[in-house]
């Protein structure tokens, strides 16, 4: 017998009744609105530093300002050039121009 899809979200069953039932998990959203696709959501730019996703589930929040503090030093208080930061400084920096908005 085969394993039931589950929602990663909710960690719901996601067809437990027939085709159309109302028990079965929408296909676009979780039961509390969440969006489960981003239909235009962008890949992240390769490679970003180590340990600030993890899985591709978590974020970890510490990690992230920490490496925000590390290229902040290097630019600003260092005036090192963009073009001489590390693979991973950069593909961070383009991360960063990609989802901030100002």
């Amino acid at each position: 017998q085969r394993k039931h899809q589950t929602c990663t979200r909710c960690l719901t069953i996601k067809y437990p009744g027939p085709p159309g039932s109302p028990l079965n998990h929408k296909k676009a959203c979780c039961s509390d609105g969440f969006k489960s696709k981003l239909t235009d959501d962008i890949v992240a730019p390769w490679p970003l530093p180590t340990g600030i996703f993890s899985n591709g589930t978590h974020f970890h929040p510490l990690l992230f300002l920490a490496q925000v503090r590390e290229i902040y030093d290097r630019l600003i208080i260092d005036h090192v050039k963009r073009e001489d930061l590390s693979l991973e400084h950069d593909a961070f920096l383009k991360l960063l121009e990609a989802r901030l908005v100002v």
